[in-house]
């Protein structure tokens, strides 16, 4: 696992608090959509989008661009082994909602972003006693990584806490 940031949160004695950024290989996107080769969307929920024109196909068999104008169909402009579409069976009944995704997933791909897990440590002494970890975060997100980094400090806190109860103080 690639760490990409790392930071120590707080020392106070001999208790440490180190948050770490580690790059989520593996990451579970298919809400964002997934590339495909030509399919017809069957129900009002599921869309196609086509890469490089940008134009969705809706359940209806009609290409739009993204205010909902007719569009013609566009034509397949990439190698015959590339996947030239986008698929989007997400719940989104709104074409422009579709087309979010799939540039969100154009940018995933282009390393734009990426997917972090954010992990947590509290060290006493030098010894891990207490951790706590999220992973799927969006790295494009610094209030949201920000705020899932106090989470995870407390969590691994709390923990260290527990280890604490059970091993020290008894």
């Amino acid at each position: 696992m690639e760490t990409i940031e790392r930071r120590t949160i707080r020392t106070l004695g001999k208790v440490t608090v180190i948050v770490k950024h580690i790059l989520d290989e593996s990451p579970d996107v298919s809400w964002l959509g997934e590339y495909c080769n030509y399919r017809a969307p069957a129900n009002v929920n599921q869309k196609l989008v086509h890469r490089d024109s940008g134009c969705v196909l809706d359940h209806h068999g009609i290409w739009r661009d993204e205010r909902g104008r007719v569009v013609a169909a566009p034509e397949d402009s990439r190698h015959s082994r590339e996947f030239q579409y986008t698929w989007h069976d997400n719940g989104h009944e709104k074409l422009v909602y579709a087309l979010q995704d799939s540039r969100r997933l154009e940018g995933l791909n282009r390393g734009d972003w990426c997917m972090l897990g954010i992990v947590a440590t509290v060290c006493w002494d030098g010894v891990k006693v207490g951790e706590a970890s999220i992973w799927g975060v969006e790295s494009d997100s610094p209030d949201y990584i920000a705020t899932v980094e106090r989470e995870e400090a407390w969590e691994a806190i709390k923990g260290a806490r527990r280890w604490y109860a059970e091993r020290v103080a008894s």
